[in-house]
């Protein structure tokens, strides 16, 4: 259980850490790239040999880190695509949701059972999201025809992450927990390259000093965020059913908390809702696991 609180730790972090992009001379996609760089310079730091034997022992997970790479970029592109589309709300609702694909992957592949209080936990963790998401007088109506796509894009890109994160874990290092860290560094290395193809694409300009900061700080937390969800995957003791539904409304529940202790946010009543019924939805799927 260790691991799974700590990687609502540091996923609520790394949330909280983009609050300070909207700094000036925070580039985002300067930021982000720097992220996935230090991430593999971490991993890298942690396992320096396996790392690099990786693709000579490990070649098909190898390509499956790098190819899972794009995925990260592609989706943490559209967050900002789908905000300025349809507004913050579609977002949360379409990234916190994304834990119905892996935990359905989790039932329907590896025998995980939703029955009982599970299932009203489920419950409790859907209600959470959309009370947390939900934005009083944010404009709904897309710029664009294609916009109405993007939460679909987004809620099967992120979903899609995390149960491949889980495959890769089964069934490529078969329970080897020594491949971890090679596996996340090939991967923020492919994340951090496909990062500076968009770059030289957006010809965003010279990286300045609190856009390297900002990315440094941003990987050394995106390190540890899939650092812990994935140990907590590797522990059996704890079926997938519960720890990606636990993460993300945990996430909410903590980063809400923060909102309010740090910097003094004042809540609507349904942001409230939300935090509480994350609260009941972890104390429910947490009994039931």
């Amino acid at each position: 259980m260790i691991y799974l609180a700590l990687s609502i730790l540091f996923s609520t972090l790394f949330l909280l850490t983009f609050r300070f992009f909207s700094k000036p001379k925070v580039v985002s996609l300067h930021a982000i790239t720097i992220n996935y760089f230090t991430a593999f310079f971490m991993c890298c730091l942690l396992a320096p040999g396996a790392t690099m034997h990786l693709p000579l022992n490990h070649t098909a997970l190898t390509l499956h880190a790098s190819s899972l790479g794009l995925l990260f970029i592609v989706v943490i592109t559209l967050i900002p695509l789908t905000t300025k589309e349809l507004g913050v709300s579609a977002v949360a609702i379409a990234n916190k949701m994304s834990f119905a694909i892996p935990v359905a992957v989790a039932v329907l592949f590896y025998g995980d059972d939703v029955g009982g209080w599970k299932a009203w936990g489920l419950a409790a963790a859907v209600l959470a999201v959309l009370f947390s998401s939900f934005r009083q007088n944010e404009r709904k109506k897309p710029a664009h025809a294609w916009a109405a796509a993007l939460p679909l894009l987004l809620f099967t890109g992120s979903g899609s992450i995390d149960a491949l994160l889980k495959y890769n874990l089964k069934h490529q290092m078969h329970g080897d927990h020594t491949l971890m860290l090679p596996f996340m560094a090939w991967l923020f290395l492919g994340a951090g390259c496909f990062g500076l193809l968009a770059l030289f694409a957006k010809s965003r300009g010279a990286l300045s000093v609190p856009s390297l900061v900002a990315g440094m700080s941003l990987g050394v937390i995106n390190m540890g965020s899939i650092y812990f969800l994935m140990k907590a995957l590797g522990q059996d003791t704890i079926p997938d059913s519960v720890i990606f539904p636990t993460n993300n409304v945990g996430v909410i529940a903590l980063s809400t908390l923060a909102s309010v202790l740090i910097w003094k946010d004042k809540l609507t009543t349904f942001a409230w809702l939300g935090f509480f019924t994350s609260l009941a939805a972890i104390a429910l799927i947490t009994l039931a696991g």
